[in-house]
């Protein structure tokens, strides 16, 4: 019995030893349940995202060149006060800080894509689909219709965030203070927007290749405006950030980089507006890489 007892009890000990190791080692300890990382997950795909170098971000141009050239645009011409409200809205400032580097969806999010979240999740669909799948032939147009909350729940599943403003326009101009993607002159037959009678609906993701930044990042111009991040409060109103030019809406205005526009976020989540409608709003995703 005691060389059993002897071996017995160093096989305990060893036990206890491992067991102390296993408690103390930070790679052991499992993660207290309700602990939150403050980067995002790692994303479950980056096929399809453009990377964007850390660098300076210009989100206005200045209150001054802004008039100047809105007061050259057609529609707007002689209407002071209409390009009054528009820089109410808009980034007038010239100044430019610095932004880090992350990824960003080459295109804004399709139907296909949703669906594919809506199969693993059971998340609502939008209003226009065919319960759980969108209509036949729009797989590859963006997916439109979605509430903040919706735009939000897809991006936290595919392990990305949507994009800050300065994240957006990073993407857009690049280095430069261009109005738009390609340079300074409005050219309609680049995007889809209502200037562009080629289209006179939401089109496929990659059917405008010309509407395309500095960086490769297209549809920042046309087809459908999105969402960026963050739900600002404005005049004790719940507000939803939007950025770009759309299908619908004058591309020589609101394709600029620096114009934005705000809708209403109601108690249900669903976006208002009384000039911008839910079907013209669509949403892209980015991924901040955690610090190395």
């Amino acid at each position: 019995m005691k060389p059993w007892f002897i071996v017995g009890g160093g096989v305990v000990a060893l036990l206890f030893v491992g067991l102390v190791l296993w408690a103390v080692s930070p790679d052991k300890t499992p993660p207290h349940p309700n602990s939150e990382s403050s980067q995002p997950p790692p994303p479950r795909d980056l096929a399809g995202m453009i990377r964007i170098p850390a660098g300076e971000i210009r989100l206005g141009n200045g209150a001054a060149a802004l008039r100047e050239y809105l007061s050259n645009v057609a529609a707007l011409a002689g209407d002071a006060q209409a390009i009054a409200d528009l820089l109410a809205n808009w980034e007038t400032s010239d100044s430019h800080d610095k932004v880090d580097e992350f990824w960003i969806d080459q295109y804004e999010v399709s139907n296909a894509q949703y669906a594919r979240f809506i199969a693993a999740t059971g998340h609502r669909s939008p209003a226009y689909w065919n319960g759980p799948t969108p209509p036949e032939g729009m797989g590859e147009d963006p997916v439109t219709d979605v509430a903040y909350d919706d735009a939000e729940a897809f991006a936290r599943w595919a392990g990305k965030q949507l994009p800050t403003e300065d994240q957006w326009v990073r993407a857009f101009r690049g280095d430069s203070w261009q109005f738009f993607p390609w340079g300074d002159e409005f050219d309609p037959t680049r995007a889809n927007v209502r200037e562009n009678e080629r289209f006179h609906s939401i089109s496929r993701v990659g059917e405008t290749p010309e509407d395309v930044s500095p960086f490769g990042v297209c549809n920042l111009a046309g087809n459908a405006a999105e969402i960026i991040r963050g739900r600002p409060f404005l005049q004790d109103q719940e507000m939803v950030r939007i950025k770009g030019g759309d299908w619908r809406s004058l591309g020589a205005v609101f394709s600029i980089g620096s114009s934005g526009r705000y809708v209403i976020s109601n108690a249900d989540g669903k976006s208002e507006s009384e000039q911008f409608h839910d079907q013209q709003i669509g949403f892209r995703c980015v991924y901040e890489a955690p610090d190395r």
